[in-house]
């Protein structure tokens, strides 16, 4: 998994092809002005706390927890106090770390049961983030109780089809932001809306009425007979597999990307910028001699592109990045759009380096274009993110995308129809 890495990263060992998470319907009932005071609170010392402004946020936090614990009863917003803490302590090591960490999610654990019910899936978030903390610690026996626990309310309590179930059940990291843990995700399958559907420029086919959801890849493939990787990438309504590309209509793919609040090692927030731009260039680069309508161009700052990159100075668990596809409903028409999430230090004591950045990127934008994992392929989508020449995007990953793009979208695909041909 870390070949030619430094053995002190902790890599992921499977990218999903991730659903870009809309919060349902089930916004937190606020019931004075007090409350929404100390929400807006919670949320400036979230912001604080991903800006690495560690001090300050555990100001903003402590005072918004010390003020919610003098309300009468159990509430929302004092969970969301209490969580928010137990993830600054979890990220700074400055404060008192696992111990502080425990000790707050231990607390908001008890408020979301004394406020939601004991089974609620946002008490399950909340035991799968203690996991990772005593996992941390070094307690795997522990970790390992509290995911089983977690995993058993996310059974009785969510759809079976439910992203959160299949990404604990894999052993995936579960990436709630704290003042939305008390929501509840749109299960695959429902009409999924996220910025994309504003996006003027472009769309995908219609898709027949179909009610998609997307498959997590985190099973890698094996080269077929017909010289590719392919698998599929969506559950179409009546649970057959499917898959989902962008097309022409969608060009130029517009990716938003900004500056890292940190940069890369031995590195400038600009040259790591570029470094992540370039490994995406490297599949438009590959890609256009075979599709010339294939462009994507570069903006710092859209919040309705289709394609969101964001800079985080850490990400739950060990993991230095994530993307994947994700599908955006306008009326009939289904958009085709992806996110990813990149860590500059993915631990305490570890930095990428600008050629690191480059390999992570390339891999999580393979995951955007609809690609899966290659199982000991030489492959940009090979567990290891490494080449056998060093070269980030091979003609492997680029006959796999074609025979994606032959694929009609938003169908079945025959494995007798021509793809994987040169």
């Amino acid at each position: 998994m870390t070949s030619g890495l430094p053995s002190t990263l902790r890599w992921t060992q499977s990218r999903m092809l991730r659903i870009v998470v809309a919060i349902s319907a089930l916004p937190i009932a606020l019931s004075c002005a007090s409350t929404q005071a100390g929400e807006g609170a919670v949320r400036r010392g979230r912001l604080l706390t991903d800006q690495g402004r560690y001090p300050e946020a555990h100001r903003v936090l402590d005072a918004a927890a010390s003020k919610a614990e003098q309300a009468p009863a159990p509430s929302l917003g004092r969970a969301m106090a209490f969580y928010a803490l137990g993830d600054l302590y979890h990220q700074s090591s400055d404060l008192d770390g696992p111990e502080g960490a425990w000790r707050w999610l231990s607390r908001a654990a008890e408020e979301y049961a004394a406020v939601l019910g004991a089974r609620h899936p946002s008490v399950g978030l909340v035991l799968a983030r203690q996991a990772e903390v005593l996992r941390e610690r070094g307690d795997r026996d522990g970790a390992d109780r509290l995911d089983q626990q977690a995993l058993a309310i996310f059974r009785e309590s969510l759809p079976a089809n439910h992203p959160v179930r299949a990404f604990q059940a894999a052993g995936q990291p579960i990436l709630v932001h704290p003042d939305e843990i008390a929501a509840v995700a749109f299960a695959p399958g429902a009409d999924m809306r996220d910025p994309v559907e504003t996006q003027s420029t472009g769309s995908a086919p219609a898709a027949s009425g179909a009610r998609t959801s997307l498959i997590s890849n985190s099973e890698p493939a094996v080269v077929d007979d017909t010289g590719t990787y392919l698998k599929p990438n969506i559950t179409l309504d009546d649970g057959t597999p499917g898959y989902a590309h962008v097309t022409e209509a969608d060009m130029p793919w517009i990716v938003a990307i900004g500056y890292p609040r940190e940069g890369a090692k031995y590195a400038s927030r600009e040259m790591t910028r570029r470094s992540a731009i370039a490994a995406m260039q490297m599949w438009e680069e590959a890609i256009q001699p075979h599709l010339p309508w294939f462009k994507l161009a570069f903006v710092e700052d859209d919040p309705h592109a289709p394609v969101q990159i964001e800079w985080k100075r850490r990400i739950n668990g060990p993991w230095a990045g994530f993307g994947g596809m994700s599908l955006g409903r306008l009326g009939d028409v289904v958009r085709i759009g992806g996110r990813m999430e990149i860590s500059t230090t993915p631990g305490r004591f570890n930095r990428l380096s600008a050629d690191e950045i480059s390999l992570l990127v390339a891999h999580e934008f393979g995951h955007i274009l609809g690609l899966g994992h290659c199982l000991d392929c030489d492959s940009a989508m090979n567990y290891s993110w490494h080449t056998k020449e060093r070269v980030i995007v091979t003609d492997l990953d680029v006959q796999t995308f074609l025979a994606l793009v032959r694929c009609e979208n938003f169908k079945t695909c025959s494995r007798g129809s021509g793809l994987g041909g040169r």
